[in-house]
């Protein structure tokens, strides 16, 4: 009877350890491996005593707060959000379990294949985030005012500003409004603010001429990191979603970098 007994809280401790998981997963939290595992002896403990213990732990009430005390103890604060998710993980996984071992599928095996299961669910759930290469953020300061725009490495930008030798940022003049003198027309030369240039560019339409100014302050962030450049800008009046990064700010120019990336 002791081994059935140690056999019982095994498999339901297991079976709450992959509901926890998979209910951490749903929600997109972060999981304390040592929480949870005390968390599942917790919930081992309810089963057995709803098992062989009286009515009332198998009541609704009972559950739900073997539930709530699983959570709690998982996911602290958030515990009130996560346990519809934990009662819906428990569900699929019991509902899992019970047809395979109506299929004559011997324990062990039901509890790798819920595992698996699981994990699969996890893994759909929460896919590797895609290689961030590309997911930049530039900060322009300029006169005091400062804006914040996506850019992503252009391997084709090749500018470099002819009076500073710097390397030339590509930016959409309406991601940075902000920082242009009140009745700048990045299309109308014509209005090109003092302390700007002109700057001739290939594109694949031809040559074009464009607005150019070095900011006061560049700063180009990835993730929670952030590095100093030392760039020009070039205010193009297309309608592009997003700063486009010379290949030169990530390469060594001299005794240093643009960037140290």
């Amino acid at each position: 009877m002791q081994v059935y007994g140690e056999k019982f809280l095994f498999i339901n401790g297991w079976m709450n350890l992959l509901s926890l998981c998979l209910a951490a997963c749903l929600s997109r939290g972060r999981l304390r491996m040592g929480r949870t595992i005390l968390a599942s002896a917790l919930g081992a403990g309810y089963a057995a005593l709803a098992w062989s213990g009286p009515g009332w732990a198998r009541g609704i009430p009972a559950l739900l707060g073997a539930a709530l005390l699983m959570a709690g103890v998982a996911f602290g604060p958030r515990c009130l959000r996560v346990t519809p998710l934990l009662f819906a993980a428990g569900w699929l996984l019991g509902g899992c379990a019970d047809f395979l071992l109506s299929r004559g599928v011997e324990e062990a095996g039901t509890l790798a294949l819920c595992g698996g299961m699981a994990l699969t669910v996890c893994l759909i759930v929460r896919r590797p985030a895609l290689p961030r290469m590309h997911q930049y953020a530039l900060i322009l300061s300029y006169r005091g005012k400062t804006v914040r725009l996506p850019a992503m490495p252009d391997s084709g930008n090749l500018l470099a500003d002819g009076f500073t030798g710097l390397p030339v940022i590509v930016v959409p003049a309406g991601k940075i409004g902000a920082l242009l003198p009140p009745g700048t027309r990045p299309e109308d030369l014509g209005t090109l603010p003092r302390g700007f240039r002109i700057l001739r560019m290939q594109t694949a339409a031809g040559n074009r001429a464009v607005m150019c100014f070095r900011p006061d302050g560049v700063l180009l962030a990835r993730g929670k990191r952030q590095w100093r450049i030392d760039a020009a800008v070039a205010v193009s009046a297309f309608q592009e979603k997003r700063a486009l990064l010379p290949a030169a700010i990530f390469e060594e120019k001299g005794e240093g970098y643009h960037a140290s990336l």
